[in-house]
């Protein structure tokens, strides 16, 4: 089945500073972070990262000018788009209150289509030639049908978090339910 998920991950800013950032509220409620079928959960990862998570919600984080603003009281925060079905993905940084990078996926574009907009990290080149190879090897044995660049800017906001949408990390604390509130003026 198809997924469309977003997350962002962040690093050096509290929770609560972060979360009046962005315009959410806990709600008070703990969940598997597996388990949820709907919502918006956070958890703390043992390597201090702070995530939240959007399953099947319409509130995205792609808000760059949002995004920018928090990251200015964080010492990193990276966030990721993913639309399973168009195989279509997306990734953005942010640090001292400004958009750092944004890599993009669009198979629209051809399998082998990366977009990139500033100055990427630095795991950037070694990702993507091991999804290329990947995809060559899949190409010599006939199999056209494969994107592996798609997990370019999810395997890159891996490697700097910790945390895909595909897997369960270790938590600290358990996962707690969150919901929109009104951003602040």
């Amino acid at each position: 089945m198809s997924v469309s998920r977003s997350w962002l991950a962040a690093k050096g800013i509290s929770t609560r500073k972060l979360l009046e950032e962005l315009g959410l509220s806990l709600s008070g409620m703990s969940w598997e972070l597996d388990t949820q079928e709907a919502g918006i959960t956070a958890a703390r990862l043992d390597s201090g990262w702070f995530i939240i998570y959007f399953r099947n919600h319409p509130y995205q984080v792609s808000d760059e000018e949002i995004l920018a603003e928090a990251s200015s009281h964080a010492e990193l925060i990276v966030s990721c788009f993913v639309e399973e079905h168009t195989m279509y993905s997306q990734a953005w940084g942010f640090s001292g209150g400004e958009q750092r990078w944004t890599l993009w996926h669009d198979p629209s574009e051809g399998r082998e289509h990366l977009e990139v907009d500033g100055t990427p990290p630095e795991c950037l080149p070694a990702i993507l030639r091991a999804n290329l190879e990947k995809l060559q090897a899949y190409h010599r044995q006939n199999s056209f049908d494969v994107d592996t660049v798609f997990s370019v800017p999810i395997e890159v906001c891996e490697a700097l978090s910790g945390f895909s949408y595909n897997m369960i990390p270790e938590l600290i604390d358990p996962c707690l339910t969150l919901f929109p509130t009104r951003r602040k003026s």
